[in-house]
């Protein structure tokens, strides 16, 4: 363990980072990772970090944290999420997961974070939970794919390609609409992140704009992009809601395929992907065939500084929408 090399670099650091970067000739780092690794943790106007473990000069182990500013339960909290853990295969089991989660939450309340939370996987679960983060596995959140029959045979056969069309919907009740439009109409939702425009042109317009697109139907919005899951290609739904209280996630999704009637019938998508406080498979014969169907827990890991109520907040809070989760 004495071997490596513990770095942090902070949303300031950026250009000490490229250096790294550059001189990491032996394993290169690609330009689509570059572009993620800026915007999740040098680009975001709620700050970041990226840490990293060092053998020689070579990056041996990963960890991101990225600022958030979360309303939870009335209350604001500045928080990061932390993700995107990585350990080269000759680097495994030398501890270096825990010895970056820690430098990472350390880091983070340090710059005066409340809280540090993620979205693990299985694989990291455990790492978290023994670290003292704690694991809240809520029942009420899940994703749910809801199957197009006709786009999952065509895209079986010959996969789709392509981004979003902008002529999506031109139904009378429900139309495509402008990023601004969205915020607009989004921002004073009652919901987990605090909804800055600052953050909001970072969120959906500070990668790719181009994956992205916006509609409504009443007083029912929400933003999409496009996705692959496995073969597939889906549409996921990253933010969705309405100012009704009483709308919903099932409505929601009645509202969603409304609005892709058309667009489903010329089978460009397989389905829509997104984030519901219910389980699919315990629904409509509809949303409950099994083998068209995925669906998965999200499991929240949670470290709190000081007297933070973060956990408990969150808890009463519950679903967390996609656009509350982006590297986990």
């Amino acid at each position: 363990m004495s071997d490596y090399k513990l770095v942090i670099f902070s949303s300031k650091d950026f250009d000490a980072y490229q250096r790294l970067v550059n001189s990491n000739i032996n394993a290169p780092v690609n330009a689509a990772t570059q572009a993620r690794r800026k915007w999740w943790c040098f680009d975001n106007p709620h700050g970041g970090a990226f840490a990293v473990a060092l053998a020689g000069d070579q990056v041996a182990a990963t960890c991101y944290l990225s600022g958030k500013a979360l309303v939870l339960n009335g209350t604001r909290y500045k928080a990061y999420e932390i993700g995107e853990t990585g350990t080269a295969p000759e680097h495994q089991r030398k501890g270096l997961f825990s010895r970056l989660v820690k430098l990472c939450t350390t880091h983070a309340f340090e710059q005066g974070a409340q809280a540090v939370y993620g979205t693990p996987n299985a694989q990291s679960t455990p790492g978290y939970a023994k670290l003292g983060f704690e694991i809240i596995d809520d029942e009420r959140s899940h994703f749910m794919l809801s199957p197009n029959l006709t786009g999952l045979v065509a895209q079986h056969r010959r996969p789709s390609q392509g981004g979003i069309q902008d002529d999506l919907s031109r139904r009378a009740d429900s139309y495509q609409i402008s990023g601004h439009d969205f915020f607009m109409h989004a921002k004073d939702r009652q919901r987990l992140n605090l909804f800055s425009e600052a953050y909001f042109q970072w969120r959906f317009f500070g990668l790719d704009s181009r994956r992205y697109a916006f509609f409504r139907r009443g007083d029912f919005s929400m933003a999409t992009r496009d996705y692959h899951l496995g073969k597939y290609r889906v549409l996921m739904v990253s933010d969705f809601g309405s100012h009704d209280a009483r709308l919903g996630t099932f409505n929601a999704a009645a509202e969603i395929r409304k609005i892709f009637r058309h667009e489903f019938k010329a089978h460009q998508y397989a389905g829509i992907y997104l984030n519901t406080p219910w389980d699919a498979s315990k629904t409509r014969l509809h949303y409950g065939l099994k083998k068209l169907v995925h669906h998965r827990s999200l499991p929240i890991c949670v470290m709190t500084h000081g007297q933070s109520n973060f956990s408990a907040d969150l808890r009463h809070a519950g679903l967390l929408q996609l656009s509350d989760c982006d590297i986990g």
